[in-house]
């Protein structure tokens, strides 16, 4: 068996069926095209408001970003508070990551009513540095973060990882296994009388009253259009050109409970990103990004146990 597989485990171990044979619907109240966690989202939402609604996805459901990444769902995205606050205000800091919170909220709250059980669990979650220049501004950080009205701390030596000297925490940030919780979605989309349809290209839209939703199996008229693709399709303003194209590598292999991670962690200056999920034998898959998949691997032996017979491969942009 190979050391490592290019393959998602999040697409792995969350079988569907295949949604591109389902015929195109000529007309709806709202089409939504992109498949992943913002079009999904929005397209459920829209469903479940009363509006007849179309989701098109070119690839598969969660195929894309949404499916090759390391499924945190967390207000803190390394270190931001201070900088908003000085560069925003306070109270745009507070605007911000209360929406962050909200959002956390919102998945916790759908999934239990909906019953999707998509591993969502409340964990901390620590950016960390080890070098002592970075004790200051991770203090800052800590400080704007609290002053927005977040769950943070500025802790020194927290112990996991070993190496971290001084680290930003938030409490009660929490993780999930996202095609899972996708794919839940999804069936609620069609349960109201919803279409999602995969394997269907957009490749363009006319603008009208309705507009069209030109594909490559036919039209769609609808009153409103969403693009919730992760690049822009429709691109008047040449937004393609501000672009900067990044991928973190992310690998996965099987650890022992006692020695996965009991939080969420991202290193503040390279990156790296660890988090733990559960496996069906008692055992943690430990699941580490970083910017190249050297770096990852040896990120992950570090706290992988000998035998671990296997690891994947997969992105998160």
């Amino acid at each position: 068996m190979p050391l490592v597989r290019p393959h998602s485990y999040w697409l792995d171990t969350a079988p569907a069926p295949d949604r591109g044979d389902r015929p195109l619907p000529a007309q709806a109240d709202a089409v939504v095209v992109g498949g992943g966690i913002a079009g999904i989202t929005v397209a459920y939402l829209l469903a479940r408001a009363g509006r007849v609604v179309v989701l098109l996805e070119a690839g598969r459901l969660g195929g894309g970003v949404s499916g090759h990444m390391t499924a945190k769902v967390s207000a803190q995205h390394a270190l931001i508070y201070d900088e908003l606050t000085r560069s925003k205000g306070k109270m745009r800091a507070a605007e911000y990551g209360a929406s962050q919170l909200a959002a956390i909220g919102r998945i916790e709250r759908v999934s239990q009513a909906l019953g999707i059980d998509c591993e969502f669990g409340r964990r901390d979650s620590l950016v960390y540095a080890s070098d002592p220049r970075r004790r200051d501004a991770m203090a800052a950080e800590a400080a704007g973060a609290e002053q927005a009205g977040l769950p943070a701390s500025f802790v020194e030596n927290p112990g996991y990882p070993a190496e971290a000297g001084w680290g930003v925490r938030f409490e009660r940030q929490a993780q999930f296994h996202p095609r899972k919780w996708l794919l839940g979605l999804a069936d609620r989309i069609e349960a109201a009388g919803g279409t999602v349809v995969e394997r269907t290209r957009v490749t363009g839209v006319r603008e009208g009253d309705p507009c069209a939703v030109v594909t490559e199996r036919g039209d769609i008229r609808a009153r409103d259009v969403v693009i919730a693709t992760h690049y822009p399709i429709l691109d008047r303003g040449l937004y393609c050109a501000r672009l900067e194209p990044i991928r973190d590598l992310v690998v996965a292999g099987p650890v022992d409970a006692a020695q996965a991670p009991p939080g969420m962690y991202l290193e503040a200056d390279t990156h790296r990103s660890l988090r733990s999920a559960p496996l069906p034998d008692d055992r943690q898959l430990l699941i580490a990004g970083a910017s190249t998949i050297v770096s990852a691997i040896r990120w992950m032996s570090r706290h992988a146990t000998e035998n671990s017979p296997t690891g994947r491969a997969t992105r998160e942009d």
